[in-house]
């Protein structure tokens, strides 16, 4: 029974918490296929089975090797006790596996246990749409596996030919800088995997640019027509947004898009900034034109944290002076900042549009915000809180309709 009650416990902490983070011990864990030198980071294959090595054991521990669906149900668990020196174990991931946790314990029951862990999700094949990548002959896509296929050429062209459901697969986000034409059809279900930084549709959307001489001139990356359904930013996302976590510096466009689900970002480090919005987590130099969110959103830090309905932070890069505006967008939804070591000076801010906006040459215009406000800190029905180092800062003709409940 007592053994059987420890299991449960530590299944009960691998669900909480993202074991990648804990390095409190010795001991290294490595995965890879049998008959593979090539070892395993973020990623396994349905139906390869895996080898697992673990090393640089300083004192007795167990091992675990626990799966779970898509749902992060168990599916099955087992464990290797009284680990003294290394040692190796083969397992093959049951059906379904979405998700597998390799972790030691120490035995101690410890509240806060010595414990290292490896997490991995299961890969998402991809396919080659149809089409060539150029704006003549831009890849259809229509499928899931085609969807993942953007990674491979994030310069290319795209349309969205159908309605693509996320919500059989963890979708871990990647880099994008090409072009995207939803013709208003939908992405939704996503769920974003919990070792994934930026969480989003993309971790980061960037402009392509042309060199000419001495700058770098934006060319005309854009993401038009979308919707996306956002169901779960993971629980490592410091950056998190329905379109992309993170918006690069040159000016890349995101028009007549919407977002509804659930937005998290988290930061666990003292000076590092959680930012969530509707349409992204951070954006410097970005135009986001005609876009709305009904998203409920929220960002939690050590220090600093914000939170807006289209964008958590919107900033303009000193010397690089693209004129960045949001125009014509609305959110509704709940919106919350919040710390848990709030200090004076700390920024946390919840804004309808805009959580933190600050540097030259920004522009909020004709905008509408129908959002609930909670912040420790700062609130606003448009910007949360605004540093007005230059008088080229600019909102206008917006709507407040929102309601601070806490601030």
């Amino acid at each position: 029974m007592k053994k059987v009650l420890t299991v449960i416990l530590i299944i009960i902490f691998s669900l909480s918490f993202n074991l990648v983070v804990f390095s409190y011990g010795t001991p290294l864990i490595l995965v890879k296929y049998v008959d593979s030198s090539i070892y395993l980071t973020e990623y396994f294959d349905e139906g390869k089975e895996l080898e697992i090595s673990v090393s640089n054991i300083d004192e007795v521990c167990s091992l675990f090797i626990v799966s779970y669906d898509i749902n992060d149900c168990l599916i099955n668990c087992i464990v290797k006790e009284s680990i003294n020196s290394d040692c190796l174990e083969k397992y093959l991931p049951p059906n379904n596996t979405d998700m597998i946790k390799v972790f030691i314990w120490d035995n101690k029951n410890n509240i806060s246990p010595k414990c290292v862990g490896n997490t991995l999700y299961k890969s998402i094949n991809y396919e080659k749409p149809i089409g060539n990548g150029t704006d003549e002959s831009p890849y259809k896509v229509t499928s899931v596996a085609e969807l993942s296929y953007l990674r491979e050429e994030p310069g290319a062209a795209y349309i969205l030919a159908n309605n693509i459901d996320l919500s059989d697969v963890r979708w871990n986000p990647f880099f994008f800088c090409g072009k995207l034409d939803g013709l208003n059809n939908s992405i939704t279900g996503i769920k974003v995997a919990d070792n994934a930084h930026n969480s989003g549709l993309f971790s980061k959307f960037e402009n392509r640019t042309r060199n000419e001489g001495l700058i770098d001139v934006p060319l005309d990356s854009y993401i038009k027509n979308l919707n996306v359904e956002i169901l779960d930013s993971g629980s490592s996302a410091v950056f998190s947004g329905g379109i992309a976590g993170e918006l690069g510096f040159y000016m890349p466009l995101i028009e007549n898009c919407s977002v509804k689900g659930n937005i998290t970002a988290r930061s666990k480090q003292q000076g590092v900034k959680a930012c969530a919005g509707g349409i992204a987590g951070i954006s410097p130099n970005t135009n986001i034109n005609m876009c709305s969110s009904t998203a409920n959103i929220a960002s939690y830090g050590i220090d600093r944290a914000v939170s807006g309905g289209i964008v958590g932070e919107f900033q303009e890069t000193p010397a690089i002076h693209f004129y960045a505006s949001i125009n014509n967008c609305s959110a509704s939804g709940q919106i919350f900042s919040k710390c848990s070591n709030l200090e004076s000076g700390d920024i946390v801010a919840s804004g309808g549009i805009c959580g933190y906006f600050y540097g030259n040459f920004n522009y909020i215009e004709n905008c509408i915000s129908n959002t609930q406000l909670y912040s420790d800190k700062s609130a606003g029905g448009i910007v949360g809180e605004a540093i007005d180092n230059e008088a080229f800062n600019r909102i206008e003709n917006c709507i407040d309709n929102s309601v601070v409940v806490k601030y």
